[in-house]
């Protein structure tokens, strides 16, 4: 039986021409693939075959990963670029690892099945395992009837170089925030009845952006007393808010924070080179970072997380491990480490000066580096994401000291249960009880679309239907 019918997809640019052709078939319970690949001068030709089908968790395409791997091994000897996570796509790699570990597979098994059929390097497959388990420790207990809040704060005081995520920094549209606190406290309360009326229990908050400190203390304060006033908090295991940029923190802001029943906190340098960070259009120091974590710690934080970025403009391998270095050394109970990505409409991306194999080579170092020390001083991985247009096809992955992990972060990613969500750009996910059926319900993507519309916030009637149908 033929799967793929044989064909051929030819790409253009101005300095070269590509051609792909794939074929695949089955024949007598094995699946056989052939691909050729061409650009300009270099050619390869590789073919893949694969019958163990109990090798793999229910729903896996079989003809895909076979075709996958044929392509990886054209790719690699083609273009002299092997992808660390081999022929595996999309954002959640645990979540096959942990489908695996729920089949009763030993750790030795998945780690033989990343490398030999996914062509994973050993490395990330351990990594991958490891956040499997632990993600299995931390949520085994999950109740059905619970689920987690997001707040989407999207406005920034100003936009950094890497980033294009929704949020918005101009003085019109920071003009709308007073409008958008009230706009957003009246669909957390919407998101409130609708959940009460489901008999659900709320788990976890996570308010991000963004950076949703950019709120006045008052407004914080406004959008605090509206989640503990709206929601019963008697189960809830986490509440965290993300306050982003030191240059928005204030010692009243935290204390705000603190007395409004926020338990964890993001505070964020991405670098500690101030070069760097002059570089990429952020307005602090690593000075202003220290002082912010010094202030946060005399409020009564002890659970602080802080990103870095592997991969920003002019910043060299030992610069980086020199501000991994320096955050730990600060004593933050989380780390997150993310790789560069090049977003779509970002200024660096638009810029179009990066060489993205160079880049990747650097930034994998940087990634091992951070591995090895975080790990070396007790920190360990506990979740995992990917993203499009990541420099070397990596990964982001956070670190934390026993007992800190951000519940939020795996519930989110992983999609234990669902999430509500309140505010611009913001994504609610219903998740059926065995996690095989998710719904999103979309918000509108920009501050001024969702101020525009008469009335934003959950749709009762899908909620309910989805509801009905899996519970």
């Amino acid at each position: 039986m033929l799967l793929y019918r044989p064909c051929e997809i030819f790409g253009k640019n101005d300095t070269s021409v590509s051609t792909l052709f794939v074929r695949a078939e089955e024949k007598d319970g094995k699946i056989t693939a052939f691909v050729r690949l061409c650009d300009n001068d270099k050619e390869c030709e590789s073919e893949s075959r694969d019958d163990e089908y109990e090798r793999y968790p229910d729903g896996i395409n079989i003809a895909k990963t076979v075709v996958g791997r044929a392509f990886c091994s054209c790719a690699e000897s083609v273009y002299g670029f092997k992808s660390p996570f081999g022929i595996i796509t999309g954002i959640r790699p645990a979540k096959l690892a942990l489908s695996y570990l729920e089949r009763g597979f030993s750790r030795e098994e998945i780690r033989d099945i990343f490398a030999n059929c996914y062509m994973m390097d050993t490395d990330k497959a351990d990594v991958l395992t490891d956040i499997a388990q632990r993600e299995r420790s931390l949520l085994h207990s999950l109740e059905r009837d619970t689920f987690s809040l997001y707040i989407s704060v999207p406005f920034c005081p100003t936009r950094c170089s890497y980033c294009s995520f929704v949020s918005y920094s101009t003085d019109r549209l920071l003009s709308m925030i007073p409008q958008y606190t009230e706009r957003l406290i009246a669909d957390i309360k919407r998101v409130s009845q609708v959940t009460r009326e489901l008999g659900l229990s709320l788990y976890s908050v996570y308010v991000g952006g963004g950076t949703p400190s950019i709120l006045s203390e008052e407004q914080i304060k406004q959008l605090l007393d509206c989640v503990n006033g709206s929601f019963d908090t008697s189960k809830m295991r986490e509440f965290t808010f993300e306050a982003g940029r030191p240059d928005t923190v204030t010692y009243e802001k935290l204390r705000a924070l603190r007395d409004g029943g926020v338990g964890r906190i993001s505070l964020n340098t991405q670098t500690a080179n101030d070069e760097v960070l002059r570089v990429v259009g952020r307005r602090h120091t690593f000075a202003d970072y220290l002082e912010r974590l010094s202030m946060a710690r005399d409020v009564g934080f002890d659970s602080i997380n802080t990103d870095l970025i592997a991969g920003l403009p002019t910043e060299s391998l030992e610069s980086f491990c020199e501000s991994l270095d320096k955050v730990i050394d600060a004593g933050v109970e989380n780390v997150t480490v993310h790789s560069l990505t090049l977003k779509k409409s970002s200024d660096l991306k638009t810029a179009g000066e990066f060489d993205l194999l160079r880049e990747g080579i650097r930034v994998r170092n940087m990634l091992d580096y951070a591995g090895k020390k975080l790990k070396d001083e007790k920190y360990l991985p506990y979740y995992i994401y990917r993203q499009k247009n990541t420099v070397g096809n990596l990964e982001n992955t956070g670190y934390a000291r026993e007992n800190k992990e951000c519940l939020y972060n795996i519930l989110m990613m992983e999609e234990f249960h669902s999430v509500f969500s309140a505010g611009a750009g913001a994504v609610s996910k219903l998740v059926s009880p065995d996690r095989q059926t998710i719904d999103r319900l979309f918000e509108q993507k920009y501050p001024y679309e969702y101020l525009a519309k008469e009335e934003s916030g959950l749709d009762f009637d899908a909620v309910r239907c989805f509801y009905r149908e899996h519970f």
